[in-house]
């Protein structure tokens, strides 16, 4: 009932969100340097589906309900609620990995909220305004079940970036490059 009630709250957050003037997220996990302008929000949901292992039948929804707001013309920060969407059948022989290790074994077909993540953009320099955009990207989350087979746990992850952006073309056509260094942490309930 409460996965319901998170999804439901999530697509109300989106409806009834601000709309934006920045930061349009194109291009999926590569991300720009722009931040969205002082007192402006955002609210969308990203439903990201994963399917299909070695063996067996096994699909994944990654399920994040984002809420973004402009402390400054230069400061984004944004907060997301976390769930998967687990559905998968891969009996004692197992899906995935090599033959030799089994990765998930049996069957699940369940929603479960995971956690949190906190994030936060600093544009130093605009793509608009000077030769070359430059922000930086922070984000530390915590998730209570596995990505992968969906077992509880606690699980820890900090992620930086380093992003440039470069308009061409009168903006009809962009350069963008991120160097990302990640982090996670993941320790089974019990184990």
């Amino acid at each position: 009932m409460r996965a319901r009630y998170a999804l439901v709250m999530a697509s109300v957050l989106t409806a009834v969100a601000l709309p934006a003037h920045a930061d349009e997220n194109v291009l999926g996990y590569t991300v720009g340097a722009e931040t969205l302008p002082k007192g402006a929000a955002e609210a969308c949901v990203w439903i990201t589906y994963h399917g299909g292992k070695r063996r067996g039948s096994y699909a994944r929804q990654d399920l994040r309900a984002e809420y973004e707001y402009g402390v400054s013309d230069s400061l984004s920060l944004a907060g997301y609620l976390n769930g998967y969407r687990h559905h998968y059948s891969c009996g004692e022989d197992g899906c995935a990995g090599p033959l030799d290790e089994l990765e998930i074994i049996g069957d699940l077909s369940r929603f479960r909220m995971s956690g949190f993540s906190l994030e936060a953009k600093k544009m130093l320099l605009s793509p608009y305004k000077d030769e070359i955009g430059l922000a930086l990207y922070g984000e530390i989350g915590y998730s209570s079940v596995d990505a992968i087979t969906g077992e509880k746990g606690k699980g820890f992850e900090m992620e930086g970036k380093v992003i440039f952006q470069k308009p061409f073309l009168d903006d009809q056509l962009t350069w963008l490059t991120n160097f990302e260094l990640e982090a996670e942490s993941w320790k089974p309930r019990g184990g």
